[in-house]
């Protein structure tokens, strides 16, 4: 057996296999390029070792798209031949039993698997990681927060991957609401490992949501050369910087990052996409021209109309659809969405059923027999979804308008009472509020005549 420095146990006795799997969960740790060409060198050395084998399947898994489920389920099966060959840690059995469950769509129950052994193991930092990364897209805020305050007594400054784990910590604060905390640990985490893109992006949401829109700039381009060399996750971090010039009113500065930074090039990635399409649908509800940019984002949506592997990737396609004016894909997709809410299709079926297919129907304008939309409860929902509040935004915003479109000022009370538990009030915040007024300006003069 060989330990790695995150404290991964693997049943091999190929050092340098275990080597370039180090290399991979860093690149996995700092959101950058290498870590597929790591883990290949790692199963060069040694096919059966089972932690690469279920990395690889993981990190297929983690994009959310129905073309790579062959492969993770291939990658699955290896693992599980070479679990045969030898005697497996409990680091291997954690990853696998995750894994299996994981191919499942039940992401939750995955790092359920995952955090069981941290609770022996808890400097494992890649079930950390792994667990941390399921019950975000899985849309569970607290349980984020139990995994991470959990093993965090275990990482000591000279721990390996402590500046990491606070990075996660960060996060999950943030998300909670402790703002002044989190940005605490994200700055420490940054100190601990000035390539920590995760922690950086930690402190970053704390200036969005607390309306630091000049110090959250100064952050982002202070730390440029940071962020700048992750994979997509960079493209990410410069969708916040947008926000930040959109939140001042640039809107050209925002666009220009946009060409530049978030999407230089139409990738199909559900995280590119997301940081595309609410970009531009926040602009566009100021009444801004964004130019021809949904074109490639409207093909696309087209083409995955009918997938709902993860319901957070559907519902940004579905804006590309509306913003497109795509009324029959749009319908298509809802139509997914209601199949998926009766399904049992693990956690998304779920998803689909608690909000998705009811803030489709806000969305679309699509009523169910008759019945009003009950948009206060979709926006008290909205954390199922997955992703964070920053990114969700949109949804709450739309739902905002709506109600303050129709002169419904108690729900459009509620919605932003939701809103603004987790961020200051902002740019947004005052022209709903002038929509809401005109509104029932609108219907008062007509009552009158």
């Amino acid at each position: 057996m060989i330990s790695d420095k995150y404290s991964g146990q693997h049943s091999t006795g190929a050092s340098a296999s275990v080597a370039y799997f180090e290399t991979a969960v860093r690149a996995l740790a700092e959101h950058r390029p290498g870590l597929i060409e790591a883990l290949d060198a790692a199963l060069a050395d040694d096919p059966d070792l089972v932690a690469g084998r279920v990395l690889s399947g993981f990190a297929k898994l983690l994009l959310a798209r129905p073309e790579f489920d062959a492969q993770v389920r291939e990658s699955l099966a290896a693992a599980r031949v070479a679990a045969l060959t030898r005697e497996i840690t409990a680091s291997e059995r954690a990853l696998l039993q995750s894994l299996t469950v994981a191919v499942d769509g039940k992401l939750l129950e995955a790092a359920a698997c995952l955090e069981h052994h941290l609770v022996s193991e808890p400097r494992d930092f890649l079930a950390l990681k792994l667990a941390h990364g399921l019950r975000f897209m899985g849309g569970d805020l607290r349980g984020m927060l139990r995994a991470t305050g959990a093993v965090l007594p275990a990482y000591e400054e000279d721990t390996p991957a402590s500046g990491f784990v606070h990075g996660c910590h960060a996060f999950a604060l943030e998300e909670a609401g402790a703002f002044d905390e989190a940005e605490r640990f994200g700055r420490s985490a940054v100190a601990r490992e000035p390539l920590d893109a995760w922690g950086l992006h930690a402190v970053t949401h704390v200036h969005e949501m607390q309306g630091r829109r000049l110090e959250g700039m100064f952050w982002l381009e202070s730390t440029r050369d940071r962020w700048s060399g992750c994979n997509n996750f960079g493209g990410h971090v410069a969708w916040h910087l947008a926000l930040f010039h959109a939140e001042g009113g640039d809107v050209e500065r925002a666009l220009a990052v946009y060409d530049s930074d978030i999407r230089p090039v139409p990738t199909e990635d559900y995280r590119d996409i997301a940081n595309a399409t609410t970009l531009l649908w926040r602009l566009g509800q100021f009444g801004f021209d964004v130019g021809d940019r949904w074109d490639d984002l409207v093909d696309i949506a087209q083409r995955r109309a009918g997938e709902t592997k993860l319901i957070f990737a559907t519902m940004h396609h579905l804006l590309s659809l509306l913003a497109g004016g795509k009324s029959l894909d749009a319908a298509h997709m809802l139509a997914q969405l209601m199949d998926c809410a009766g399904a049992d299709r693990g956690d998304q079926s779920r998803v689909a059923r608690d909000v998705a297919v009811d803030l489709a129907r806000a969305l679309i304008g699509v009523p169910d027999a008759g019945e009003t939309i009950d948009m206060v409860r979709i926006a008290k929902e909205l954390p199922k979804l997955g992703g964070s509040h920053a990114q969700r935004d949109v949804f709450i915003r739309t739902l905002a308008l709506s109600a303050a479109n129709m002169g419904d000022t108690a729900a459009f009370a509620q919605i932003m009472k939701v809103r603004h538990q987790y961020r200051k009030a902002d740019r947004f915040a005052a022209m709903a509020q002038a929509c809401r007024d005109a509104a029932i300006n609108r219907m008062g003069r007509c009552a009158h005549v």
